[in-house]
């Protein structure tokens, strides 16, 4: 594709952000991945390939024909008269690094690791390779995982030696070996199956020393977990799983530079799962699996959406884990105005500072995740404080210390 021809396809995408069509990062990629792999021999392939991928609403066609219509005129691109509306720092960014709202990018600045920021640092990372000691803790994750990870009862019926529905039609076809006399008795029943892991990671800079380790615990759940889904979020949300399910881990993380663009950057929590929810396909991910974020929850700004989507993402999902770095220090509390407004809405908040007690966290599934009612982990942080008459006290309610 050349240079031209992708800043008109990206002005193309503008106008229809500008427009009111919800433009998520996801959809902009699969817009431009599918003008690589699809045949456009005429204009009507090139509107049909748009309004497969970008329109999910009766009420957004007339808008998309009317845009597409000033954009390509008789089977020709006006490039002669888009070109100069395209922003050209956007044409010089790969499919996946659209960006939410209005965040401008800025020039590069490493994160700290102490604290978060709002900034939109392109970045890549290459991340260290894994030692022998962690190659060991990350086998033991997969050997755990495959044990404690919930399961379902599938919807299909499958044969059972003993026990549940009389299979009628085995049974009749035995009675015809038999001449009609029924000697035995054939069941099934819906088996036991492993359910969907989801799995957000936060690569933020204020996660920049503890990122590679939730990525290695990733890449050890997968191997137990066939249908498991990977994305990482910082400013973006980023889907990793076809990257990160290849064999060897370390070829897996390396490859992930190429893929993670907000490597150490700012934080945008509520944003990102804003983006992950807008998705219907996306949502599928999430309805009835074990989702399990990695964060600190250091938002940035207004955490309403942060805590609306967080809220909405456990509606969906069989249970929420919360794990957070900062528990790793013993006089932790969930302080951070964002860890308080979704304590609410999560059925466990555990331990992320290292990759040892990511594996501890894991281990604990089992009799932890399924047993334990959500208002049990926001009551352990909150208890009834008596006013103590300052002016910020207006009532005598829990409070989350």
């Amino acid at each position: 594709m050349s240079m031209r021809a992708e800043q008109h396809l990206n002005g193309f995408l503008d106008a229809l952000a500008h427009a009111g069509l919800a433009m998520s990062p996801i959809r902009r990629s699969d817009f431009l991945r599918a003008m690589t792999l699809v045949d456009l021999l005429s204009t009507e392939d090139l509107y049909w390939t748009g309004r497969v991928t970008i329109v999910s609403r009766v009420e957004d066609i007339d808008t998309y024909d009317q845009i597409f219509s000033v954009w390509f005129k008789d089977g020709k691109t006006v490039l002669e008269e888009t070109v100069e509306q395209t922003d050209e720092s956007e044409s010089d960014q790969p499919p996946e690094m659209s960006t939410y709202g209005d965040a401008p990018s800025v020039e590069r600045d490493d994160g700290t690791g102490q604290q978060a920021s709002p900034d939109e640092l392109l970045t890549n990372r290459r991340l260290p390779q894994t030692g022998p000691e962690k190659r060991e803790i990350c086998r033991r994750i997969a050997r755990t995982a495959a044990t404690v990870l919930p399961r379902q009862r599938a919807r299909r019926l499958a044969r059972s030696p003993r026990h549940g529905v009389l299979d009628m039609r085995r049974v009749v076809s035995h009675l015809r070996r038999s001449d009609g006399e029924i000697i035995d008795l054939f069941y099934r029943k819906r088996p036991l199956r492993l359910r969907r892991v989801l799995m957000l990671i936060d690569v933020s800079g204020s996660l920049k020393t503890t990122s590679p380790d939730a990525l290695r615990c990733a890449h050890a759940l997968m191997q137990a977990a066939p249908q498991m889904e990977v994305f990482t979020f910082g400013t973006r949300l980023t889907r990793v799983t076809r990257t990160l399910a290849r064999g060897d881990i370390d070829d897996a993380l390396q490859r992930l530079s190429d893929v993670i663009y907000d490597f150490d950057g700012g934080t945008r929590i509520g944003p990102s799962f804003e983006a992950f929810l807008g998705e219907n396909r996306l949502q599928t991910l999430a309805r009835g699996a074990l989702v399990i974020v990695v964060s600190d929850g250091l938002e940035r700004g207004d955490i309403s959406a942060m805590q609306g989507a967080t809220e909405r993402l456990a509606r969906l999902a069989h249970r929420l884990v919360w794990l957070t770095p900062l528990m790793g220090d013993p006089a932790f509390r969930p302080e951070t105005r964002g860890l308080k407004a979704v304590l609410g809405a999560i059925d466990r908040l555990g331990n992320a500072a290292t990759l040892g007690a990511l594996c501890d966290e894991i281990s604990g599934l089992d009799e932890q995740v399924e047993r334990r009612a959500r208002r049990g982990v926001a009551s352990r942080w909150m208890r009834p404080v008596p006013v103590s008459g300052r002016p910020d006290d207006t009532s005598n309610t829990g409070r989350v210390l």
